[in-house]
């Protein structure tokens, strides 16, 4: 996705123009691939060779160099050079085959929890509910803080272990009384500076900002606060975010979550709170790896586009850093980058540059990347350009990154009143993946592509919803698309949160 428009499936960008002839190309072509079914969709995996006639490397590995591994798998292996050019990536971060497994290592968390006037009522109850539970659920060598802002913010409790904290934590949690505007800025410097004046070697580090409204105290700027959360990233610490109700910003607090390498997490209301803490803490105590960053040196000509949401860092190099946060034990994390290759003539093949992993185990800061360079041809006939896609890699991008982007779209349009026109570009996007898959007859393609007709009924009933149903579906919609868009990396039961996006 690209200044807000989803680039289409089909390889020559041509798509279907008619709105009846989307509708119809869309049928058949469910029709068609669900009929089939999945064989022959494993049938046209195997044995690639690339649209020159030449076999073509699109799976890519780095050496092993310690507990971490990075992989890599092209979509396809050449484009058509007259088209879009774009090529997907899927990158894999996981434990090396045979590593040891990840010792667990205590926790310090901050809670840094909103007292505005808006969380008076069940919310304070609940929030408090949950601060007590947390006692019981502390292991002797965790710590936990506790932060609350709504027109200042102040350190209710410094980080302290479950024995000193045991007599006053009843009576400060208890003393918590709503009331006030929303300093998020404030809880967030005041988290920082308790984290900042607490390190300790071999610990865990993590924020963990709960808000139910609108930052309109302070420095309420996105920049000013994504400044912010990237600082807790660029230190090795997490930043998640607990939006709770139906009334705060969910792309602010989604885009907070991203800067600080964290989770975003949607609760209608805040009698989930204690199973959130829980989790983090238990992320925390779990964490094989810290300060993940993907780093993706590109060749010349060749543009990064998008990265599952994630942060694009770009320095005078030219290359584009993505930060993905800590590596827990057991994980095995998944995300989709897409690139556009430079105008060339067919027959060219262009490196898509250097990818790497950094990461820090142990105290040591390492470095891992790929052994050679993924490579995508140009081509000039269409049918060259197809068989050059590599179906199961292409059925996983639809699923992953496309429809999800879309989701992500759609929950944008509801907050701006743009239903009408996102459900046009939803019907165009179904109709040209409709005809694509009519080569590679995907079952899982089919199935996304019927999905979406539910994702277009919620765009078109929101039109006509009060203003709470809207904020309610777009949420929720935010929610669910950040964590499918990162395949491996949910470890919270979503039963407990609207599709959290643990990581």
């Amino acid at each position: 996705m690209e200044n807000g428009t989803m680039e289409n499936g089909n390889p020559d960008g041509n798509g279907i123009r008619t709105k009846q002839g989307r509708r119809t190309l869309a049928a058949l072509g469910l029709l068609l691939a669900a009929t089939l079914g999945a064989g022959a969709a494993l049938r046209l995996e195997g044995g690639h060779t690339d649209a020159s006639g030449t076999s073509s490397s699109a799976r890519f590995t780095a050496p092993p160099g310690g507990p971490v591994r990075l992989t890599a798998e092209l979509d396809r292996t050449a484009v058509l050079a007259s088209g879009d050019r774009q090529v997907r990536l899927e990158l894999a971060i996981g434990a090396e085959a045979g590593a040891p497994v990840a010792q667990r290592v205590p926790a310090d968390v901050v809670v840094v929890l909103d007292r505005s006037g808006s969380m008076d009522g069940q919310k304070i109850v609940f929030a408090r509910s949950a601060l007590l539970a947390l006692q019981s659920a502390l292991r002797p060598d965790d710590r936990i803080a506790l932060v609350s802002y709504s027109d200042g913010a102040r350190v209710d409790l410094p980080l302290q272990a479950p024995d000193e904290m045991r007599r006053a934590w009843a009576p400060i949690v208890a003393g918590i009384q709503p009331g006030g505007g929303t300093n998020l800025a404030a809880g967030l410097d005041r988290g920082i500076a308790v984290l900042r004046g607490s390190q300790s070697a071999g610990r865990a580090q993590r924020l963990v900002l709960v808000s139910d409204g609108l930052a309109n105290v302070g420095d309420y700027s996105p920049e000013g606060l994504r400044t912010r959360a990237a600082g807790v990233a660029s230190a090795e610490w997490v930043l998640s975010t607990v939006g709770v109700g139906l009334d705060f910003d969910e792309a602010l607090l989604s885009m907070l979550a991203d800067a600080g390498t964290g989770n975003f997490y949607f609760l209608e209301s805040a009698a989930g709170l204690d199973h959130l803490f829980d989790a983090e803490f238990s992320l925390a105590r779990d964490t094989t790896a810290t300060g993940l960053e993907l780093a993706i040196a590109p060749a010349p000509g060749v543009e990064v586009i998008e990265a599952a949401g994630y942060p694009l860092d770009r320095d005078a190099a030219g290359r584009v850093r993505i930060r993905t946060g800590s590596l827990f034990a057991g994980q095995d994390r998944r995300l989709w980058v897409t690139l556009r290759l430079p105008p060339g003539a067919s027959g060219e093949t262009h490196s898509l540059g250097r990818v790497s992993l950094g990461y820090t185990h142990d105290g040591r800061r390492s470095e891992i990347a790929l052994a050679e360079e993924p490579r995508v041809a140009l081509v000039a006939d269409r049918e060259r350009a197809l068989g050059a896609v590599r179906p199961e890699a292409w059925a996983r991008s639809v699923a992953v990154e496309e429809v999800n982007q879309l989701r992500i779209g759609a929950a944008a349009a509801i907050r701006e009143g743009r239903q009408d026109e996102m459900v046009e570009r939803i019907e165009q996007y179904q109709a040209d993946t409709a005809e694509l898959n009519l080569r590679f007859l995907s079952p899982a393609v089919s199935k996304e592509l019927r999905g979406l007709d539910d994702l277009m009924k919620d765009l078109r009933a929101s039109a006509a919803a009060p203003p709470s149903a809207q904020s309610r579906v777009a949420k929720k919609l935010e929610a669910e698309a950040k964590a499918g868009a990162r395949p491996g990396t949910t470890l919270a039961d979503p039963a407990s949160a609207s599709a959290p996006d643990a990581k």
